[in-house]
């Protein structure tokens, strides 16, 4: 017996569960005449609990590595890589159902004056600030994610939802981030069933407008792609 069965088969005494697992396989060994001895019985269906028990023990380790490997180490929220699998299953998904979902651009502004003033610390509590308001002001079936290469770009996913609904999203994620302090611009494009590079490049566009106007205004902003015309005259 190795030494992690061995272990296994120790802790299976202190659970009920395991024990019934066991009582179950020297029951299936029986009756099957696999066994006669009821000592050799006994050892069979603790090594057959205890094989069940590491497969499960590897599954969840998978899992969690899965689960680690998709997520933004400093916010918890999804890497980019992550985002944009979900970004193309949601795609397909809208194809065959016909549904509707919104992509939204982020830019947070002021990182690299605070990391430059105040030090990276305050620019990592910014960012984690950000994540944390764009998590609680959305739903559990849409997506969050962090982008760009200074680490100051989100993107988040909301699901059944059109643009009219994504102003309402924006309107109560904003009241967390004017508490918080947290200077922001948004670009939101309904997302396109056909084409992923489309919704990306109007929400981007949308996203460039909007932080034109928040530096001179000094306020939070997110314009939605249907409202660019009447910004670029």
């Amino acid at each position: 017996m190795s030494e992690d069965t061995a272990e296994i088969t120790r802790k299976q005494s202190k659970n009920p569960k395991n024990q019934e697992w066991v009582e179950s396989q020297k029951e299936y060994l029986r009756k099957r005449n696999h066994v006669s001895n009821e000592a050799q019985l006994v050892q069979h269906a603790r090594d057959r609990v205890a094989a069940r028990l590491k497969l499960e023990k590897r599954a969840k380790e998978y899992a969690r590595l899965l689960e680690q490997s998709e997520k933004d180490t400093l916010t918890g929220v999804l890497n980019r890589g992550a985002f944009e699998k979900r970004l193309e299953q949601e795609q397909a998904r809208m194809a065959r159902t016909g549904s509707k979902a919104v992509l939204i651009a982020l830019d947070v502004n002021g990182l690299k004056q605070t990391n430059d003033t105040l030090g990276h610390t305050a620019g990592d509590n910014l960012i984690k600030g950000t994540a944390d308001a764009l998590v609680l002001g959305s739903r559990k079936i849409d997506y969050v994610a962090r982008f760009g290469e200074k680490g100051d770009e989100f993107k988040v996913l909301l699901l059944e939802t059109d643009l009219e609904g994504a102003s309402t999203w924006w309107k109560n994620v904003n009241e967390i981030l004017e508490q918080k302090g947290i200077k922001i611009a948004a670009g939101a494009s309904e997302l396109d069933s056909a084409d992923i590079e489309k919704t990306n490049t109007e929400s981007d566009r949308a996203l460039y407008e909007a932080k034109a106007i928040s530096k001179s205004s000094g306020s939070n902003l997110m314009l939605r792609s249907d409202q660019l015309k009447k910004v670029t005259v």
